[in-house]
């Protein structure tokens, strides 16, 4: 219960040993201890040592819809040329590769599309470099 085993690693485990005589009683014992460890806390050994050790963790990620503008979170100075964006809907490496060579800037907002400006992440240059 405590690693949230579930009833498929269970089915794996014998299916990999070939003890099959004791599969029922024991994915009845996982089934049982995993629904009363979620009813306890949400939290699994493996979390808890991560946090109890002070290491960095990444916590799941949670589904949201995109509420924001690409221009609420960076606004160009007057100045400045229009917002330069990535798009989620698909950009060439031609497009790409100008948008690095004519901008000094070390990141650029992810967009869905040039109509749609809702923000759906962030892409560093160096990492685009790279990739290219």
């Amino acid at each position: 219960g405590v690693t949230r085993m579930t009833v498929s690693l269970v089915v794996i485990m014998f299916e990999l040993t070939g003890g099959l005589e004791y599969i029922v009683p024991l994915m009845a014992a996982a089934m049982t201890s995993k629904w009363v460890a979620d009813a306890l806390g949400r939290e699994s050994i493996y979390e808890a040592h991560i946090r109890l050790n002070g290491y960095p963790f990444l916590e799941a990620k949670e589904e949201f819809r995109h509420k924001t503008l690409a221009t609420d979170v960076m606004r160009p100075r007057r100045s400045d040329p229009p917002l330069s964006v990535l798009t989620q809907s698909g950009m060439t490496v031609e497009e790409v590769e100008r948008l690095i060579a004519d901008t000094t800037y070390s990141g650029f907002p992810v967009v869905i599309s040039h109509q749609s400006q809702r923000l759906v992440g962030f892409v560093l240059r160096r990492d685009l470099v790279i990739s290219l």
